[in-house]
């Protein structure tokens, strides 16, 4: 897979709208999951606990940027003389491998099988990953590298860095296998809500899901594919302002839909400009989308 180089591009996941976010986090991506899912169902419900734990992992890129910060220090070309204060953030990693744990042991079925096998990937690469990392942090918050000559952080550097490259690749993997299950997810809950009458909602989840597989090539860094996308987020988009006067009266829902609205929007002006050749809207095209997917996650969809 082709990624954009120096650009965030790890994605984000909505919890009860539809997919992926670009990697280049929203200042806010926190997330409130649903008890219980987008509409009961325990697919749903163990679904949203992946989508966590895994945002957990994609915001700001958090494994690709640790494995080039730890990169950075240049372990083999250092010496005794050399000051390095290495901090890995254990108090951060560890909670999120419980979360994917307890959405393993979650009960599911046959619709979510696939994202238990990616989990049962990445749990185990993590645990290698942050096992060394824990050896590590003392070593280097001490400066015990002075006394062995850096032998045990040289000879940690290489495994280490193994372990962050599997990481990052299984990380990769529940990604994909998430969205393959949010666009199965998306386009039943599209059709229920229309079905149901509820049209405004049924396009802003059309508009999130046409954005998601836009974002996903873009984040690829498949211009093209992006590209052609582009028009069908536009009209999904253009339905979703014209169908703005038929919300559900919930509160706090009406200013969560015009945030989408708009964020979406501006996202797709960005890509315009980023085509157009300004280089400084390539990471703001991801800033938006990312933005949508969190607030989406707020919107009270009916029952």
């Amino acid at each position: 897979m082709v990624k954009m180089t120096g650009a965030a591009t790890a994605i984000l996941l909505a919890l009860g709208v539809s997919g992926l976010a670009g990697c280049n986090s929203a200042p806010d991506n926190t997330t409130a999951i649903s008890a219980t899912g987008e509409n009961g169902s325990p697919e749903d419900a163990k679904h949203a606990q992946y989508v966590s734990a895994y945002n957990g992992l994609a915001q700001n890129e958090y494994l690709a940027r640790k494995a080039e910060a730890y990169a950075s220090y240049n372990i083999p070309g250092a010496t005794a003389a050399s000051t390095m204060s290495m901090m890995f953030n254990l108090d951060y990693t560890g909670p999120i491998i419980d979360e994917l744990k307890k959405a393993r042991a979650a009960d599911g079925g046959d619709a979510t099988a696939p994202l238990d096998a990616a989990a049962d990937k990445l749990i185990p690469e993590l645990e290698a990953m942050v096992k060394i990392e824990r050896e590590l942090e003392p070593y280097y918050a001490s400066r015990a590298y002075r006394a062995d000559d850096f032998a045990k952080g040289k000879a940690a550097d290489g495994p280490l860095k193994a372990r962050y490259a599997a990481a990052i690749a299984s990380f990769d993997q529940l990604g994909a296998a998430l969205s393959v299950y949010e666009r199965a997810r998306n386009a039943r809950r599209i059709g229920e809500l229309t079905d149901a009458g509820h049209v405004a909602e049924a396009s802003m989840v059309s508009a999130m899901a046409a954005a998601e597989t836009m974002i996903s090539a873009y984040s690829r860094g498949d211009m093209a594919a992006a590209a052609r996308q582009a028009p069908a987020v536009s009209a999904a988009v253009d339905r979703m302002r014209a169908n703005e006067g038929k919300l559900q009266k919930v509160a706090g829902n009406e200013h969560v839909y015009k945030t989408v609205l708009a964020q979406l929007t501006e996202m797709l002006g960005l890509f315009s400009d980023y085509r157009n050749g300004d280089q400084t809207a390539r990471d703001r095209v991801l800033t938006k989308y990312n933005t949508a997917v969190s607030i989406s996650n707020g919107y009270r969809f009916p029952a």
